[in-house]
């Protein structure tokens, strides 16, 4: 028997078993008091890496030639209070064969006031080519962007998602933007009336044939209203009728509209009935899944037990973690090491009106303290946005003891409210039968903010691995940026979940304020490229075993 003190702790996270023949056994949440049989034959067996003198992952010999240069943008200005900056999350990146010659090329979106780029895959290194097109759409915020085949032409034509929050509400460089190919890799915009109209701030972008009709339809993710977080704008659906793009939002995908701030969209089928289905998750968000049901997208999450997992999630990825056919999910989160905490029993609350009626968006985080909800924020901070709280409380201890009420009165219940209730970066585990079960990821992958997943067999043993990446910087000025472990590297436990593998294992560590990730084969060898705001280009490649 092996017994442990817990103290006051009351629940331990992750207690893990590794066994004399190399077995690996996880059990989560673990209460204090209990005990526990454990048996070797339940351990997950042969997964430890194969043992080799270096690191799974060194250094790309590659290059590509970019620098992100962040427009300066200052959101605290109007908007002391926000969480973290709202016009700072790119560079984003995508993949395709533009030319086609077999090879993968690249576009990496640029900051307002630089232009996209696009870089050739030739000759396993990449060339940069100019496209007058992305010059003069430079104005614009890239965010997330696609290559499909809009036109039917056989080739791969290009969706960029503008975005951002410094431009005024519907903007027209907010409009989102769509480049024809014509076949050798050379781009030229086409006007579509219904990306022009209203133009919204956006993020994420998928394609989805919902109609079987054999041309790809769009679906877009948009974000906060610009200066007034967290208030979103409706996303949007787009039928693709033969070239031409109409929003059909409100009759195929009505529970798309007011979904709230996405920050991720996937095409999938999550409850293998052979139709397209798709999945949105954002912040101050449940995870969306928006079942296809005759041409039409009914929101479904509840049936799953699933609406009510509000988060900050930043991305999601489809996998298969221990190959029985059923598509599971690995969903990424703000995580915990920060000071924002969030749950079913003490959920983290956002209000957000003008509360001190001068013209300008006033947020408030909140949190449960005492069994009353109190400001997150400080005295201080709290003033500078909204003066009248420094002649209401004359003193910082004064604030420090005042409850939520005691502070916004009446006007908190006419304000825009919402809240988060689990900030823990997840696997969903597919069970069959229309069941996921919701399972947090290693604690190591709770030290980040996971803006992005990429999955790979790292360790060659048959199953799919995943890592995880994203930094944030720009937080407000009370919270420490989020910085920590970026290029997480976990393996398949070949059941339910994963284990970490250790950075003295993986070799793979990202520095900079990292936000998308892009897998790129070359020749032989699979490439890492991660993407830093205000940087460049990170390369890691994946050794041959």
């Amino acid at each position: 028997d092996v017994i442990f003190g817990l103290g006051a702790t009351t629940s331990v996270d992750t207690l893990k078993i590794l066994w004399p023949n190399g077995s690996v056994q996880e059990v989560i949440d673990v209460k204090a008091n209990s005990t526990i049989t454990l048996n070797i034959n339940d351990a997950n067996k042969s997964i430890l890496p194969q043992k080799h003198d270096r690191p799974y992952f060194e250094p790309s010999n590659h290059q590509i030639t970019f620098t992100h240069h962040e427009n300066y943008f200052d959101d605290f200005e109007e908007e002391i209070l926000l969480p973290y900056k709202q016009s700072t999350l790119g560079p984003y990146m995508s993949k395709g064969d533009v030319d086609g010659d077999g090879m993968d090329d690249v576009y990496v979106g640029g900051a307002s006031g630089q232009a996209g780029a696009l870089f050739i895959h030739k000759n396993n290194g990449f060339q940069r080519k100019a496209i007058m097109a992305f010059e003069e759409d430079k104005g614009k915020e890239d965010m997330e962007s696609m290559f499909f085949d809009f036109d039917g032409d056989q080739d791969l034509d290009l969706f960029v998602v503008s975005g951002g929050y410094e431009f005024d509400e519907y903007s027209s460089y907010y409009a989102d933007r769509l480049y024809l190919n014509d076949g050798k890799g050379n781009f030229s915009k086409l006007e579509i009336d219904a990306l022009s109209k209203l133009p919204k701030s956006g993020k994420t972008v998928t394609a989805i044939d919902f109609d079987t009709d054999g041309d790809l339809d769009i679906l877009v993710g948009n974000r906060a209203i610009p200066r007034r977080y967290p208030q979103s704008q409706p996303s949007t659906l787009y039928e693709n009728n033969n070239g031409t793009l109409k929003d059909v939002t409100d009759t195929k995908a009505p529970g798309l509209k007011d979904f709230g701030i996405i920050n991720k969209i996937i095409t999938t089928d999550f409850n293998n009935d052979g139709k397209e289905d798709f999945i949105t998750v954002g912040e101050w968000t449940g995870i969306g899944l928006f079942e296809n049901k005759d041409n039409q997208f009914e929101l479904v999450s509840n049936e799953f037990q699933l609406d009510n997992e509000r988060g900050w999630w930043y991305s999601i990825q489809e996998t298969d973690v221990n190959n029985d056919g059923l598509k599971d999910y690995i969903i990424g989160n703000v995580g915990q090491n920060l000071k924002f905490k969030a749950s079913i029993d003490k959920p983290f609350k956002i209000y957000a009106t003008d509360f001190d009626d001068n013209g300008s968006n006033d947020i408030v985080l909140s949190k449960k303290y005492n069994g009353e909800y109190v400001p997150v924020r400080g005295r201080e901070c709290s003033s500078q946005q909204m003066p009248f709280i420094k002649e209401k409380f004359k003193t910082y201890n004064e604030f420090a003891n005042a409850t939520l009420v005691d502070v916004y009165g009446e006007k908190l219940e006419a304000s825009y409210q919402n809240e988060a209730t689990n900030f823990y970066s997840v696997l969903l585990l597919n069970k069959g039968e229309s069941s996921f079960e919701i399972k947090p990821l290693p604690i190591e992958a709770q030290m980040l903010p996971v803006l992005s997943i990429v999955t790979m067999d790292v360790n060659k043993d048959g199953f799919e691995d995943c890592i995880l990446a994203g930094n944030i910087y720009d937080t407000e000025v009370e919270t420490p940026r989020l910085d920590a472990l970026s290029g997480t590297v976990l393996l398949s436990n070949q059941k339910d979940g994963y284990f970490t593998l250790p950075f003295e294992k993986s070799g793979l560590q990202f520095e900079g304020n990292i936000k998308n990730m892009l897998l790129l084969q070359m020749g032989q060898t699979t490439t890492i490229l991660a993407s830093q705001n205000n940087g460049g280009i990170l390369l890691a490649d994946l050794k041959e075993l």
